[in-house]
């Protein structure tokens, strides 16, 4: 018998409610949706009537081309080929250097067409009026393995149309990576920047520079945006009004310059995402700001220096929302077996607190016998943030108007 349900093309539907009510009405089998014209790409919405006999939908998928190749091979041939059976989707991948997922998506965007879901390592904010509204995913995720932690929410909602633009499955810390030998040559640690400021010109003359990335590229806009709290600076203010405008900022700027004319090298304004992490396990630099990649590298590839590999870890902030940051924002109160992957190749905890506090001291050797690790207790004191609150405090607390633009 011959299908004489109605069929749209979903690609030709821009209205956002349009589409929502066509696909609800493909999922009770009204209607067919069709991709492109053509009907060569075509999708049968709903619950097929012979599950698994014939795949029956397409989605486009592209992604990053991840910097440990093993998992693009288990999501593209394991974990894709098992939901794909299951949902009756034929799912293809296309995986990119990172660097190219801006240019791409822009692409696609102004052609109004390429995938179905598109991976970003950075909030896509930009283009929350050309895709659809994820809240009801976040719904359903929500329902079943519990909130959103602090960082994925706030990275993809936006309070005033109340829409998510995309969907947070993870967020990276870039804790900072240090060859111990080196360091231990120049006699510092970098707990503090003034240390690595210090350090910085004795590094670069044993041939192993600081290595911080000053390009366009991820790695170096989150050092960027870390060294501007280290120095009181935000880009926005809680209630998102831009509060660059600052004297934190200005300081945090100097720094970088010093901290570049006195130990790093030219390179890095060409580094790409992935420079810090092969700098390092060259053996060329003595510190970087990357993912635990570098270290989990290092372990693999046994390295010589492997176990110089130090982490700057505990500050008071991560110590008082221990378990609401790290455990329960990494999900390991969920899935406890992923602890070694996230702490397995730390040698030791360093406590760097502005001020001695019995409950926090405690809670920080409680964290290390968790861990199994020893701990070491460095006091900053308060002296490096007094500087720089004093002088803003002399001034008028009134801000321009465009900073409260």
């Amino acid at each position: 018998m011959k299908d004489r349900r109605e069929r749209v093309d979903i690609t030709k539907v821009q209205d956002e409610l349009t589409r929502r009510e066509l696909l609800r009405r493909a999922g009770l089998g009204a209607v067919v949706l069709v991709y492109g014209s053509t009907g060569v790409k075509t999708a049968v919405a709903g619950v097929p009537k012979y599950r698994h006999k014939e795949l029956k939908g397409t989605l486009r998928i592209m992604q990053w081309s991840h910097f440990v190749p093993k998992y693009d091979t288990w999501f593209d041939n394991v974990w894709v080929k098992r939901w794909g059976q299951a949902n009756d989707t034929e799912v293809k991948v296309d995986h990119v250097n990172l660097a190219q997922l801006p240019t791409i998506a822009a692409s696609q965007v102004a052609s109004r067409s390429g995938h179905d879901l598109f991976q970003f390592l950075s909030p896509p904010a930009a283009y929350e009026d050309q895709v659809v509204a994820l809240n009801d995913i976040v719904s359903q995720v929500q329902k079943k393995v519990g909130k959103l932690g602090p960082v994925g929410h706030k990275s993809t909602y936006n309070p005033k149309t109340k829409k998510y633009f995309g969907f947070a499955d993870n967020y990276v810390p870039d804790p900072i990576h240090y060859r111990k030998d080196l360091w231990g040559e120049v006699g510092l640690r970098p707990t503090t920047w003034e240390n690595i400021r210090k350090a910085a010109p004795k590094l670069k003359a044993m041939g192993n520079p600081i290595g911080i990335g000053m390009s366009n590229e991820l790695d170096s806009n989150m050092a960027l945006i870390a060294l501007l709290m280290n120095f009181g600076s935000f880009i926005q203010t809680q209630d998102a009004r831009v509060a660059i405008k600052n004297k934190g900022t200005v300081e945090a700027l100097k720094f970088m310059r010093d901290l570049y004319k006195r130990g790093m090298t030219s390179s890095v304004f060409a580094w790409t995402a992935a420079s810090n992490n092969d700098e390092f396990l060259a053996g060329r630099l003595s510190l970087a700001l990357n993912a635990i990649s570098i270290a989990r590298s290092a372990e693999q590839r046994n390295l010589r220096f492997n176990d110089d590999i130090g982490i700057y870890f505990l500050t008071d902030w991560l110590v008082t929302n221990w378990d609401r940051a790290v455990i329960k924002g990494l999900g390991i109160d969920r899935f406890p077996f992923t602890k070694d992957a996230y702490f397995g190749n730390i040698t030791r905890i360093l406590f760097v607190r502005q001020h001695p506090d019995p409950d926090r001291e405690a809670k920080a050797r409680e964290i290390a016998e968790w861990m199994g690790k020893p701990l070491e207790i460095h006091d900053l004191g308060i002296e490096p943030l007094d500087a720089l609150l004093t002088p803003l405090m002399n001034e008028t607390t009134e801000e321009p108007d465009d900073v409260r633009a």
